[in-house]
């Protein structure tokens, strides 16, 4: 069954992103992961949103490659020079 995950991020440091996006690039094929969409938030229609918050789908064919995804070490250390730079909020859909 696909597997989705569902990011949201409001950046607070765009250098520390851009550090982020270079330590797991090229990570996510090795996963059989693909990009759906990732997209700043043009408008909330209903409820409140922080500004210039980011959402990213990422699509994997099961769960346990998405698990695998999250958990490899070149994640988990984008992950950390991530902190401080970026508040983000991570689902994990499942078909």
């Amino acid at each position: 069954m696909t597997a989705y995950i569902v990011a949201t991020t409001q950046v607070r440091d765009p250098a520390v992103m851009t550090e982020y996006h270079r330590l797991i690039a090229g990570v996510l094929p090795r996963y059989q992961g693909t990009v759906v969409l990732s997209k700043t938030v043009k408008e909330t229609l209903e409820g409140e949103n922080p500004h210039e918050e980011r959402i990213a789908v990422l699509a994997f064919p099961d769960e346990a490659l998405a698990r695998a995804y999250i958990g490899s070490p070149e994640y988990q250390a984008g992950k950390r020079a991530r902190q401080g730079g970026a508040q983000m909020i991570m689902r994990l859909l499942v078909d």
